[in-house]
């Protein structure tokens, strides 16, 4: 069973037990009244052991030492182990912090993803988790503020969170890129290891104007916003990390890191081989308007900028299709732009 058919099997078991509902989930109702097993909290003194699943006697014992989030989620672990594994040759199922070398590792990894899949299922927490990562981008540790925000609203633990975010990165990047979520392929990470696939769906970004960032930008190529004095406590102010930025448009480019056609007379009849419209003779390539000037030593930057740039990333100064006009500011129209001019997210 893959990772795939294994999220099938959860939406089946969700529909064949009649949960209507969305979460939150309160794993101890459901294991007694869903699932029909006996649930009990209990002072186990076996170090790192936090559940186990009895399947001869239909009961779920789990540590009440540990938190209610991690009660919810172990819970939950254990009643995976009833539905998956009660015909297995095994009847106890024990439930430590880690894997434990006498534990069958695919055994685990099914009931810890079906409990992940069952109290978190991916087709509501991937636009949970997008909404959430926008609200927080301007805060000092976006990421931990995404984490805490949600394993209250899951009621899970934080450490929950993170590994389902990690678990689901193919996921969240193909929602990222456009894919509706109805239609995303669910991959496990061996399926995308053994295929070479490894981009991640978060990135660096900048906190004023939330677009990505590269290694090395001194200044953010949207906003024009000094990024970087190699002083880390600077950095929290300004540069971000996770899935809340955004993706500005800009001027479409060819693989030469020209326009596609002519930004200003929209002119389409290029030359193969030049970087000037042959109509009205406008530069096809967005460059550091500082590095054009004869007597300005300020950058040498002289590589094409990308197609949406206003600002170099190396000097901060502007873009030549920012000062030409033919890009917009970057808050410019924007539905999004609160009354302080700063993204509300």
């Amino acid at each position: 069973m893959n990772k795939q058919e294994l999220y099938s099997e959860i939406e089946k078991l969700r529909k064949n037990k009649a949960i209507t509902w969305g979460p939150p989930y309160d794993a101890k109702v459901l294991c007694t009244t869903k699932f029909h097993l006996f649930f009990e909290l209990l002072d186990i003194e076996t170090p790192q052991l936090r559940g186990m699943a009895h399947i001869p006697s239909h009961s779920v014992v789990i540590d009440a030492k540990i938190s209610p989030p991690e009660i919810n989620f172990h819970c939950m672990h254990e009643i995976m182990h009833h539905v998956f594994h009660s015909d297995r040759p095994t009847k106890i199922y024990n439930t430590y912090d880690d894997t434990q070398a006498n534990q069958d590792p695919f055994i685990e990894w099914q009931a810890n993803e079906g409990a992940a899949q069952f109290l978190v299922p991916y087709q509501r927490f991937i636009p949970d988790y997008i909404k959430t990562a926008r609200e927080c981008a301007h805060n000092a540790f976006p990421d931990i503020d995404t984490e805490d925000f949600l394993s209250q609203k899951y009621f899970v633990s934080s450490k929950v969170i993170h590994n389902r975010i990690e678990s689901l990165n193919y996921e969240i990047y193909q929602y990222l890129n456009g894919v509706p979520i109805e239609t995303i392929d669910v991959r496990s990470k061996n399926y995308l290891q053994k295929n070479g696939w490894d981009l991640r769906h978060d990135k660096r970004y900048c906190k004023k104007c939330l677009a990505p960032l590269k290694n090395g930008d001194k200044y953010c190529q949207i906003c024009g916003c000094f990024l970087d004095d190699g002083h880390f406590l600077h950095q929290l102010r300004t540069i971000g990390k996770g899935a809340g930025y955004m993706e500005y448009p800009g001027i479409e480019l060819d693989e030469k890191d020209r326009a596609i056609e002519c930004p200003v007379c929209h002119n389409t009849e290029l030359y193969s081989k030049g970087r000037f419209c042959i109509i009205c003779g406008n530069s096809l390539v967005n460059l550091c308007s500082a590095a054009q000037e004869p007597f300005d030593s300020s950058c040498q930057n002289n590589d094409p900028l990308p197609g949406n740039a206003r600002y170099c990333p190396f000097c901060g100064a502007e873009s030549t299709f920012f000062q030409k006009g033919i890009l917009p500011h970057w808050n410019e129209n924007s539905e999004e732009i609160d009354n302080d001019g700063e993204l509300p997210f």
